[in-house]
This record gives structure tokens, sequence and C-alpha cells, in this order.
């Protein structure tokens, strides 16, 4: 998380400055969300029925 942050304090900017840029990372980060929450799910999943 500190290297995502630091990202995002270096590119602040840049980020601030495109908006579409800004749309396109969100989009990202959520498609990562959800992906992470699906293998979450499946992992709890596994753990509870073993």
């Amino acid at each position: 998380m500190k290297e995502v942050a630091a990202f995002w304090d270096d590119r602040g900017g840049v980020l601030c400055g495109s908006r579409a840029l800004v749309q396109n990372v969100q989009s990202l980060l959520q498609a990562v969300h959800v992906v992470t929450l699906e293998h979450l799910a499946v992992y709890v999943g596994q753990s509870g029925g073993s």
C-alpha cells in the first residue's frame, strides 16, 4: 500500500489534470477490487467447506 500511496503522491498532479486518466484508474481499481472480492469469497467458501 505504501507503493500505491507514493504513486498517488508523486502523480497526483498529473492524475488531477487528466480526468480521463483518473476514470481509467478508478475503473481499473474497481475491476481489481471486484476480482479480489470474488477470490476472497471462493477462498472463504473453500475454508468453510473443509
